[in-house]
């Protein structure tokens, strides 16, 4: 058994062999399988139940919506496609599934039957939280990454913090952040709208990056000021969250900096036009902001 998900007296459970096994807890100490759906082949890691549905994702699966309405028949009634799926997160009318393969996919659920896929983040995903208006997404090798989801269907990257190993497990309470790591073990992380740090909150203020030409083709100039010498580091990110430009990243004197970049990728490739996040992290915060490549 992989991943559990309690509506009122009943334990849905998703692991191997089935899409999913309902349980009566009803009584703690005598609990009773009412229900269960899918065969030997199905191998499912996280499940997720609101209003009658549970939301299911796996190996080879996706999501998969299942109506346990009735909990000893339950019927599936939409799926969306997807990899490997290992995470799942609840937020409105949307499902946030993390993918090891395909990454962080939005899905809009407001018609259980019909979910579609808005967008996808990060190019791998293996654990996913949702809280406040802010997505949270453990990128498996790659850190935590944060986004404003204020809009689903245009996810700002607030910001991200590397971690040692693998980001395997991930809670989230308030402005605290729960990291589970395979190499880093357990971390506790904080979050302002300025950026994640461990242990204490990170300062407030911090230098706000300027982007123009905007919109631009093919270079632009990201500018910004430190109030004092320091290590700044100035990267680039597409819509899904993933990093393609490291800029800068390296101690700089007190002063006015001013930093081009040409629309490609790290490895010298030319970019498409979409809109990128740019950020600047430096000892007095994280800032983000946005610019649009117009070809």
């Amino acid at each position: 058994m992989l991943g559990v998900a309690l509506a009122g007296d009943l334990l849905c459970v998703a692991g191997l062999g089935r899409l999913l096994w309902i349980v009566d807890v009803s009584d703690p100490a005598a609990p009773t399988l009412v229900g269960e759906m899918g065969n030997w082949q199905d191998a499912t890691y996280a499940v997720e139940v609101r209003d009658g549905h549970a939301y299911v994702t796996g190996y080879d699966l996706g999501l998969a919506i299942l109506d346990i309405s009735n909990p000893a028949h339950p019927t599936e009634v939409g799926r969306q496609g997807g990899d490997w799926g290992l995470d799942i997160a609840l937020d409105g009318h949307h499902v946030h599934v993390a993918d090891l393969n395909a990454g962080c996919r939005i899905v809009n659920v407001s018609d259980p039957s019909n979910p579609i896929q808005e967008t996808v983040l990060t190019s791998r995903a293996s654990s996913v939280a949702a809280a406040e208006g802010r997505l949270y997404v453990g990128c498996h090798d790659e850190g935590l990454q944060v986004y404003d989801i204020a809009d689903p269907a245009r996810p700002l990257l607030l910001d991200s913090v590397d971690t040692p190993g693998q980001v395997l497990g991930l809670a989230v309470e308030g402005d605290r952040i729960y990291l589970g790591d395979t190499y880093g073990g357990f971390s506790i992380y904080q979050f302002s709208p300025l950026g994640v740090g461990g242990g204490t909150p990170p300062a407030v203020g911090g230098p706000l990056p300027t982007v123009g030409p905007n919109p631009f083709n093919p270079h632009t100039t990201v500018r910004f000021g430190l109030d004092q010498a320091g290590w700044a580091e100035v990267a680039v990110y597409d819509l899904r969250g993933a990093r393609v430009r490291s800029l800068l990243n390296r101690a700089l004197p007190a002063g006015s900096h001013a930093i081009l970049w040409d629309g490609k990728n790290d490895h010298g490739r030319e970019l498409p036009s979409s809109t990128y996040t740019f950020l600047l992290r430096t000892a007095a915060g994280t800032q983000t902001t946005r610019a649009i490549l117009l070809k």
